[in-house]
C-alpha cells in the first residue's frame, strides 16, 4: 500500500501572545510551527497544477496572521485552533501541527503536537 503524500513547513517562525501569567501575554514572543499536511488529493493527480494542491506559501500566511491574533494562556489552545482552521479552509485529510515555545531554562524548547482529520 503507497503510504499518503504530505506537505511540510518546518521551522515557520510565528509572533504570538501566549502564557498562564498576565505579564507573559502582554508582549508577542515567538513561537515556532511545524505542519505536516496530508492532502485529499494524491500528488499524481495534480497535473503540476498548484491550483489542485495546497499552496504552502498560503498556508505560513493564514498560520501566522492566526498566531498574531489575540492572547492565548495555551499553546495547547493554539495547535488546536490552528488544525482546525487549516482544515477548514484546504482540502486536507489530515492536519499535524507541532507548536514550540521557548520558555525553559537549560532547554531547546517545550512543544506540543495536535494530529486532526477531516
Amino acid at each position: 500500500m503507497k503510504e499518503p503524500d504530505e506537505i511540510r513547513i518546518r521551522g515557520l517562525k510565528v509572533l504570538s501572545r501566549v502564557g498562564v501569567p498576565d505579564e507573559e501575554r502582554k508582549k508577542a514572543q515567538q513561537l515556532v510551527i511545524n505542519l505536516t499536511l496530508w492532502t485529499e488529493r494524491g500528488f499524481e493527480d495534480l497535473g503540476d497544477r498548484v491550483g489542485r494542491t495546497v499552496d504552502y506559501e498560503t498556508v505560513a500566511n493564514e498560520v501566522r496572521a492566526l498566531c498574531a491574533e489575540g492572547a492565548r494562556k495555551l499553546i495547547e489552545t493554539l495547535a488546536q485552533e490552528l488544525a482546525r482552521a487549516l482544515l477548514e479552509a484546504h482540502p486536507l485529510a489530515r492536519v499535524e501541527v507541532e507548536v514550540c515555545k521557548f520558555i525553559l531554562p537549560d532547554c531547546d524548547s517545550v512543544s506540543v503536537r495536535v494530529v486532526r482529520t477531516s
